[in-house]
């Protein structure tokens, strides 16, 4: 058994753990995806290199390369279910989200859109009141 088929399957059955470090919940499934594989590919690429079969341009090299890419990509999307199932996936992911989120100020100011939302709906209940107001008066 190569080095290879060793090592690309462990590496590919971690890299939903890191990915959910470095991906937040709020991404789209294609941005997830894309992710997925780019690491794939990084992942696969230095399985290759590191195990000495990546020697120049041929076509042994680009199967190999291939072969180690598909490797990892298989493997980690049979951990990504397995990760998920156990809801260590989940919660690596938020705990990505939280360690890269700004971090929230004491005191949270509302923007203009909200300030003038907040305005419209303050107007509203004052409108609301005084129409309530006058059926009162006339029941």
């Amino acid at each position: 058994m190569s080095q290879i088929a060793l090592i690309a399957p462990v590496l590919g059955s971690l890299a939903p753990i890191v990915q959910a470090l470095l991906q937040r919940p709020e991404w789209s499934s294609r941005a997830k995806v894309i992710l997925a594989v780019v690491f794939s590919v990084v992942l696969g690429t230095v399985t290759a290199m590191t195990s000495g079969q990546l020697d120049g341009l041929d076509w042994s090299s680009a199967g190999t390369w291939l072969g180690a890419v598909a490797l990892v990509f298989a493997s980690s999307q049979a951990a990504f279910v397995a990760w998920q199932k156990t809801g260590a996936f989940t919660a690596a992911e938020q705990v990505g989200a939280k360690t890269i989120a700004p971090q929230a100020t004491d005191v949270d100011v509302p923007d203009d859109s909200e300030a003038a939302r907040l305005a419209e709906l303050e107007q509203r209940i004052v409108e609301l009141e005084s129409t309530a107001g006058k059926h009162a008066e006339d029941a």
